[in-house]
């Protein structure tokens, strides 16, 4: 099958290079040569937008469409990423939702929690190394034995409900542990290097890749899965797909290349399968792109982690995130719901810095900006017992003002008088709100220019509300502009700190502060006030 193209661009304004590099799942000896299919290429003498629509059109003739029906409810989730052992178990972590729920959280994660090769046998510890890797799973049908019973994940998922959350889990699909009796049971399943040995999964040491090419081996993980779903309860899956292409065993070459990809086959299979025994079942995608995101109801974009760190680390500039921010979401055909985080189990190898910033202003604006440009926010386990008031801060600005879920981001159209202020304008239809970040290290007086036509916004009196500190914006002793007024607004921002302005028209003054209200556990069931009580 036809894996990843890496294409490099080089141009000077009057000639181009392009060089395209295709990688194929295949085995060949010296003498053999194999078909790679058509590759083609779009070049076009227009405007970058122009240009633009162009691929929007190609899709279609590709085979890729926008996905049909997609969840609704996943534009509204707020994902906590966690694994019951570091919390002692099922149990531990029941006790645990309450808190998790009363900050914002309304979706669990939990990475795999199947029997896997569980080098210190004990609960996992969060050592990839000393502990092992979660993903070496070396028993499918059965639950890691440490984190209680089966009836205990049942329980969990049965309290979150309870709780008005959701629960997913990672589905690990990229091999299982190399000494895994799958492997000798169903030896066609798995990739081999060119001496006939199991081949190894990128620099991932002890996981078996499996060949997805085999349709005996899709049969068997869509049966599991489904059962899975359907014995847990659950309300979907995150799928880990491989990142590289493994050849498969050299006695199995296909004839042609399969262009579909058998990962492919199985996740619409997956999905069609989930949505016959639950209608708002999802499924989110590990890797993003125009092949994944037409087949899942979330993608998780960790390119736009990447430019979102670059941002804060000053290596692009705002305008230049605001226009790869634009371009993305015009030239993949999104119906998938987008899903950004500052920490993830995967930033330890791709982004390490990330973890150390945790509980930085520039780790909290970060993880702000990612919100207000509209991706649905990913907590990373821990993150919550450092920046806990934040998160809360955050995700109840987000709950209560839909636009920053459901509108449209319009980058690049609020000039500025700082290079290092972001803005990203939402607007809804009784909402209109102007997020910013000040990049920079300093605090200072930025003058803004709002587009009250295009805000509509008619003669009068006019305050910016700010989300997050959930009070009116006063700027030297003034808290009212009129609408004229908004074409060269004054704000003084502090530095690495990420702000919300809701556009609204004056009114009576209320009081400074409004506290963050608790929630009332007991309004959803019986069932959570008991777990509340204890």
């Amino acid at each position: 099958a036809v894996g990843t193209a890496m294409p490099q661009v080089q141009g000077n304004g009057r000639a181009l290079t392009l060089s395209h590099e295709v990688e194929l799942n295949e085995v060949l000896e010296a003498d053999e040569c194999t078909v790679a299919g058509t590759q083609w290429l779009l070049l076009l003498r227009e405007p970058w937008h122009a240009a633009l629509s162009a691929v929007r059109r190609t899709w279609a003739l590709c085979g890729l469409r926008p996905l049909e029906q997609p969840a609704a409810w996943l534009r509204d989730a707020a994902i906590y990423e966690t694994h019951p052992a570091l919390w002692g178990g099922f149990g531990g972590l029941l006790a645990q939702l309450p808190r998790l729920r009363a900050l914002g959280l309304n979706t669990l994660c939990l990475l795999p929690i199947w029997d896997f090769a569980n080098l210190s046998g004990s609960l996992w510890d969060g050592n990839w190394e000393g502990s092992g890797d979660l993903y070496a799973l070396c028993d499918f049908e059965q639950i890691d034995p440490t984190l209680g019973p089966p009836g205990d994940l049942r329980a969990l998922v049965d309290a979150a409900h309870d709780l008005g959350m959701r629960v997913l889990l990672d589905l690990p699909l990229e091999g299982c542990a190399a000494d895994a009796p799958l492997v000798g049971q169903h030896a066609e399943w798995f990739c081999y290097d060119s001496t006939g040995q199991v081949a190894q999964l990128g620099q991932r040491t002890g996981i078996a890749p499996f060949d997805w090419e085999q349709a005996g081996l899709r049969a068997y993980m869509l049966e599991w899965a489904l059962g899975q779903l359907q014995s847990y309860a659950l309300d979907g899956f995150c799928i880990l797909m491989p990142r590289v292409v493994t050849p498969p065993h050299p006695g199995a070459r296909p004839a042609l290349p399969n262009l579909r990809m058998g990962a492919l086959d199985l996740i619409e299979q997956l999905r069609n399968g989930m949505l016959s025994l639950r209608s708002d079942a999802v499924l989110i995608g590990a890797l993003a792109g125009p092949l994944y995101e037409s087949l899942h109801d979330g993608a998780m974009h960790e390119v736009a982690h990447h430019m979102f760190i670059q941002l804060g680390l000053g290596q692009i500039t705002p305008v230049e995130l605001g226009a790869w921010l634009e371009d993305a979401a015009l030239s993949l055909p999104r119906s998938a719901t987008p899903i950004c985080f500052t920490e993830y189990y995967r930033t330890r190898l791709v982004s390490p810095l990330a973890d150390g910033l945790r509980g930085s202003r520039l780790s909290r604006m970060l993880m702000a900006g990612m919100v207000l440009c509209g991706f649905a926010p990913l907590v990373g386990h821990d993150q919550d017992e450092v920046d806990g008031a934040f998160i809360g801060t955050l995700l109840r600005a987000r709950a209560d003002f839909a636009a920053l879920r459901h509108a449209r981001a319009v980058y690049n159209a609020l000039p500025c008088s700082s290079a290092q202020v972001f803005a990203v304008w939402r607007s809804g239809e009784h909402e209109q709100l102007i997020g910013l970040l000040n990049v920079g290290p300093h605090k200072h007086t930025v003058v803004l220019s709002l587009p009250v036509d295009r805000l509509a916004l008619a003669e009068g009196d006019y305050e910016l509300y700010e989300l997050f500190s959930r009070r009116a914006w006063a700027e030297a002793g003034r808290q009212v502009w009129a609408r004229d007024e908004l074409l060269a607004l004054q704000l003084t921002l502090d530095p690495f700190t990420a702000y919300c302005l809701a556009v609204r028209v004056a009114r009576a003054p209320t009081a400074a502060d409004e506290p963050l209200g608790e929630l009332s556990l007991a309004s959803y069931s019986p069932r959570a006030a008991a777990i509340a009580g204890q």
